[in-house]
């Protein structure tokens, strides 16, 4: 099965309209490690997985299953 974490993160994040900082700051972590994620170098530990699931408004399982499309994305972020 295939992994979008990466790319549903940055698809998510940018129809959020937030830098890789902004995102970092939110989730008390740093800029380097959102890059990271995003480039599927290193992968978040559970809880802050699960943090990015709630911020972004997206279950775990399409978050990291499904190929979210930047239409999905910022459907998603406007209900929020």
């Amino acid at each position: 099965m295939a992994n979008y974490f990466p790319q549903n993160l940055s698809k998510l994040r940018k129809a959020k309209g937030l830098t890789q900082q902004e995102l970092a700051d939110v989730m008390k972590t740093k800029r380097c490690n959102i890059g990271a994620y995003e480039e599927g170098r290193a992968e978040p530990h559970l809880e802050l997985y699960l943090k990015f699931c709630d911020y972004l408004n997206v279950d775990a399982y399409s978050f990291f299953h499904i190929n979210i499309s930047d239409i999905d994305a910022k459907l998603l972020i406007e209900d929020i």
